[in-house]
């Protein structure tokens, strides 16, 4: 049983359900609070050329990574994936002809 209720808040639409299961809601919040990707003193210089600024740091390392260790073959088939989201960010696409108007654009 989780220690914390799913009301319609913040925990309910942004927490996995198996952090209920380990922690309080009080020890996860302030984990949240102190947990960044990015340096503060520098990221208002950097969202002025990335929207992206806030998780880039961990972002492309990720992406070099992933090249390096995923060799392509000759065949080979490109697409793009939109996740579905309700989120507030700065790259959302708006696509009227799909059920979930709003996705996530990488």
């Amino acid at each position: 049983m989780p220690v914390w209720s799913e009301e319609l808040s913040f925990e309910y639409f942004m927490v996995p359900p198996f952090f209920s299961l380990i922690m309080d809601k009080d020890h996860f919040k302030e984990i949240i609070r102190f947990l960044r990707f990015d340096h503060i003193t520098e990221r208002l210089e950097r969202l002025k050329s990335d929207k992206f600024a806030m998780a880039s740091a961990l972002w492309y390392p990720f992406i070099e990574n992933s090249a390096s260790y995923y060799k392509t073959g000759v065949n080979l088939t490109v697409d793009e994936q939109l996740p579905p989201s309700k989120a507030r960010f700065p790259f959302i696409q708006y696509i009227p002809c799909k059920p979930d108007k709003f996705r996530i654009k990488f």
